[in-house]
């Protein structure tokens, strides 16, 4: 006698959510257009020195020659790409195992019911590393460095690892006083100062776009001093923001534009930590200014891998590999990736924490 679990007219429906089927990867696919492949350990970076405005000393022409030439130093950073590694096994027993598409779609083989399984795999395993990828590309733009704490079989639990891509300290601000939920608070005033901290900067630059996070966005347009640069009757005034309610359904929401040129977006989304937390990629409370040309580089570094140096080396982001134990019988499924977003330009963005 069979167990029949469900039949046709029992499973009304299979529900899904799909809300968050999307890889947060905005600001990995906005700002890390270009992809290099690397089969060295660590990658190099030359950062050469400004463009001097030296002028060219008055010299009477019955003089010497003045010598000028200054030979400026060039920095080199070498950075080492972080290292990725799901791997996960399939068991026979997993073919025993009626799946749920059998229950409208019809009896599949044993091989078949296999073959759904390492699919499956293969599919979480290439979801999970292009989640990590975006959330780095994130963290490395928004923070200007980007922390990772690797998961340990032998030696020290946890270790952590921060790469520092160089993004001047004052980059980062924490106010403590005159918050952005306070009707009174110059907001404008705030963004001049961080705007000229950005101008000022090597290899800074002006900002452009401001991206806000969820609980600021709520108060942003509630502010005594922008709704005053939105009266009509303010002469040269170019600030529009928008005023009615504001959509969850994309990441990025358009809200206004304000004088000087400074286009501003709410952002929300999120990844989901190991312990379950969902974590919001840009803080609720933080504002992030980003000049033009704030680049980066979606660095891939060597696998080390055996059969990743067969023909003279892998270069690509995911190297995919199977292979077959005995006892107990069993297919693993493993992904290896040595990913590295390098933002080149940190000094172009700002990160600042408005709210309590």
């Amino acid at each position: 006698m069979s167990l029949q679990l469900w039949t046709t007219q029992d499973l009304l429906a299979t529900l899904t959510d799909d809300r968050k089927n999307a890889i947060p990867s905005y600001f990995l696919d906005t700002y890390f257009s270009e992809t290099h492949y690397s089969d060295a350990k660590e990658i190099m970076i030359a950062d050469l020195p400004q463009a001097d405005r030296y002028m060219a000393p008055f010299v009477l022409p019955t003089e010497q020659g003045k010598p000028i030439y200054q030979q400026k130093g060039e920095e080199v950073k070498f950075l080492t790409p972080a290292y990725i590694k799901p791997k996960d096994a399939v068991r026979p027993v997993e073919a025993r195992v009626p799946t749920i598409g059998e229950i409208l779609g019809g009896a599949l083989s044993v091989q078949e019911r296999f073959d759904i399984a390492v699919n499956k795999r293969i599919d979480y395993h290439l979801r999970a590393i292009r989640m990590r990828i975006a959330w780095m590309a994130a963290r490395s733009f928004i923070d200007g460095k980007l922390t990772m704490t690797y998961d340990r079989d032998q030696g020290e639990a946890f270790p952590e690892v921060t790469i520092d891509f160089g993004r001047d300290s004052g980059h980062y601000v924490v106010k403590n006083a005159n918050y952005w939920d306070a009707p009174g608070t110059k907001i404008l005033d705030d963004i001049q100062g961080y705007a000229d901290t950005m101008h000022a900067a090597r290899n800074g630059g002006f900002p452009t776009r401001m991206y806000v996070g969820s609980s600021v966005a709520s108060v942003f347009k509630n502010n005594t001093q922008i709704k005053g640069e939105m009266d009509t009757t303010y002469r040269g005034n170019s600030v529009n923001i928008q005023t009615g309610i504001m959509t969850r359904a994309e990441p990025v929401n358009y809200i206004g534009n304000l004088s000087g040129g400074i286009e501003v977006y709410s952002y929300k989304d999120d990844v989901q930590a190991a312990n379950g937390d969902m974590v919001p990629i840009l803080a609720p409370k933080e504002i992030l200014l980003v000049a033009p040309g704030a680049m980066g580089v979606k660095a891939y570094g060597a696998i080390y891998d055996t059969e990743a140096l067969a023909g003279g080396g892998f270069r690509g982001d995911i190297f995919p590999k199977m292979f077959k134990s005995d006892d107990p019988s069993e297919i693993f499924v493993m992904h290896q990736s040595a990913p590295l977003p390098i933002p080149l330009y940190p000094n172009r963005t700002f990160r600042a924490q408005v709210l309590a």
